[in-house]
């Protein structure tokens, strides 16, 4: 299973086809606190008309004029100076034109309804339109957006020295309580010399209470932000208890959170590894304040990658409840001689969160790391890690799954991963212990990592294949790189997903480069439904379970294969969309 290396040449492809600070402090010190200014450029609000349309581009010949009403694309508006004091309400949309660039921060005011959403986006033909630099450090700054999406936007640029050029690239700032749906979609954030895209809560509140509930994150990239996404709560609590237990400490502030095919790679402040960074924490992705978390279809590689006192990952939880991390791959993030350098930080407060179905493959501390460093009131519990792919973590000596400290107990049940691991499974350091952890005998354990393999690590490589079925006949799929799938007949099968139409089956194979007994784990999830999902040895069933939107486990062992036999995963015609990222290894 020698698969990291090759991820991020087969994610630049993927890249290609789709054209900070933290409150909790992480091991090894505490974390600044975020500047509470809005940084938000004040124009007057004019309230939109329903349902128009506001065009801006500054390219040469556009016929461009602040002083026009911007509602028609043969007379746009230049800058962000109207638009700036624009209220988008129901079905409103701002839109930029491709391929034009703006210093200037952009800031109106998004105010959809449940029947019409506000939008700002993009209009016309080439590269998606750019924010660079602007006064204030952040690119796109909004208060209290409710039914609003943001999409198809670039966003952040460097100086001249090499470093960003905006402190955020993103600023979401919730001054009151109880708004629903924000969503980011197909936007790039890059070089922010904090964070690229933060969703922060100013207001008060007692611990039942939401800012936002419904926040997505839907095919987005972030690479060189200190940190690329952030949830944080920076508000107060009327009613937060001193020893606060699992649904009293914050977590509601923002609830039902979705992250969807996003990537973040290199993540590092452009700073070079080895030299101190800015002092605030380096990492891809940050949870904090949530709860009813889905992070699915996702990668995270060499993330955390500047060096930072207070601590690296790739993933950081803090103050989270029922989290479900489901079929993403978390990679190679780096020695940079700074505490943790983990793939997922279960740092303080953290309830309910499942990983599953997940590829870990050398980070150079524990694949997952579970903290207990914050006193005995602290509290990480119920936790399930299961149907993962591990392999060569923790060479820092914490191995795959570590506890560190022992201040609170530890709550996690391990099952039905693959585990090459030459540093150690399960490990416990600085103080802290394994008892907490519950280990299956139904884990595989392969000491040669040749002898395991996981489709989405390998996607697009041997010993994987993709096919359309109809009865017993199967065809092979051809690559289609604007979609970053292999795709015929309705059928489409990417790095994570399996699409049938209404009359193919979508089969990801596995065929055997040798004989030997196998086991498969993986983890089913269904976009809508409970379609059934079937395991196949040349066409006769090993086991089949029904799939659902919460997702379940999927094993088999014994099963006997000689050279060139076809193990497939089928998702039937007629079913929705299954996300799906199985292992195969070789037991004997």
């Amino acid at each position: 299973m020698s698969l990291s290396r090759t991820i991020t040449r087969a994610l630049a492809l993927a890249l290609a086809a789709a054209g900070c600070v933290i409150t909790v402090g992480m091991a090894g010190g505490s974390m600044p606190a975020f500047a509470q200014s809005s940084g938000v450029d004040e124009a007057p609000a004019r309230a939109a008309a329903s349902d128009t349309t506001y065009y801006v581009d500054n390219a040469a010949g556009s016929n461009c004029s602040d002083s026009g009403p911007g509602t028609s694309e043969s007379s746009p508006w230049c800058t962000f100076t109207p638009a700036n004091a624009l209220t988008l309400g129901a079905g409103d949309s701002l839109l930029l034109a491709r391929g034009d660039s703006w210093s200037q921060q952009l800031n109106p005011t998004l105010a959809g309804t449940a029947n019409g959403i506000a939008t700002i986006g993009a209009y016309g033909e080439g590269a998606a339109p750019r924010i660079l630099a602007t006064s204030t450090g952040i690119g796109l700054a909004l208060t209290d957006p409710e039914y609003a999406v943001i999409s198809n936007l670039d966003i952040g640029a460097k100086t001249s020295a090499g470093l960003g050029a905006l402190s955020y690239g993103i600023m979401a700032t919730y001054t009151s309580l109880e708004r629903h749906s924000l969503t980011f979609s197909d936007l790039s954030v890059h070089d922010s010399v904090q964070i690229g895209i933060l969703v922060r809560s100013t207001a008060t509140q007692s611990v039942s209470q939401t800012a936002l509930d419904g926040l997505s994150f839907v095919r987005v990239t972030t690479t060189h932000n200190a940190q690329g996404i952030a949830t944080v709560g920076q508000g107060v609590f009327t009613d937060m208890p001193s020893s606060p237990t699992s649904g009293s400490e914050g977590s509601k502030t923002f609830t039902n959170v979705l992250l969807d095919a996003v990537i973040e790679t290199h993540d590092d402040a452009n700073v070079p590894l080895g030299n101190p960074g800015n002092g605030v924490p380096c990492a891809g992705l940050t949870l904090q304040y949530a709860s009813n978390v889905v992070v699915r279809d996702s990668v995270f590689d060499t993330e955390g990658s500047c060096y930072t006192a207070v601590g690296t990952t790739a993933v950081f939880l803090g103050r989270v409840n029922h989290v479900r991390f489901l079929n993403n791959i978390v990679v190679n993030t780096p020695n940079t001689g700074s505490p943790d350098m983990c793939g997922i930080d279960l740092e303080s407060m953290t309830n309910d969160v499942t990983i599953a179905g997940t590829y870990f493959g050398d980070n150079y501390g524990a694949a997952i790391e579970y903290l207990a460093i914050h006193g005995s009131g602290d509290f990480s519990t119920n936790h399930v890690v299961s149907s993962n792919a591990f392999y060569a973590n923790g060479s820092n000596g914490h191995g795959a799954i570590a506890q560190l400290g022992g201040d609170s107990a530890v709550q996690v049940s391990v099952t039905k991963n693959v585990v090459y691991q030459p540093a150690g499974t399960i490990v416990a350091g600085a103080g802290g212990t394994t008892t907490g952890f519950t280990v299956a005998a139904d884990n595989v354990v392969v000491t040669d990592g040749s002898r395991a393999s996981q489709s989405a690590a390998q996607f697009g490589t041997a010993p994987w294949g993709y096919q359309s079925g109809t009865g017993s006949t199967w065809s092979a799929l051809a690559y289609d790189s604007s979609t970053a799938t292999y795709a015929g007949s309705g059928v489409a099968i990417g790095r994570f997903t399996l699409t049938p139409s209404s009359t193919s089956t979508a089969a990801l194979t596995w065929t055997a480069p040798t004989a030997g007994t196998v086991s498969v784990r993986g983890y089913a999830v269904a976009t809508a439904g409970m379609p059934t999902v079937i395991v196949s040895r040349n066409g006769t069933t090993v086991t089949s379970t029904a799939a659902s939107t919460s997702g379940v486990p999927i094993a088999a062992d014994g099963i006997t294969v000689a050279a060139g036999d076809v193990l497939r995963f089928v998702v039937p015609a007629g079913a929705t969309t299954v996300s799906w990222a199985p292992s195969v290894a070789y037991t004997s």
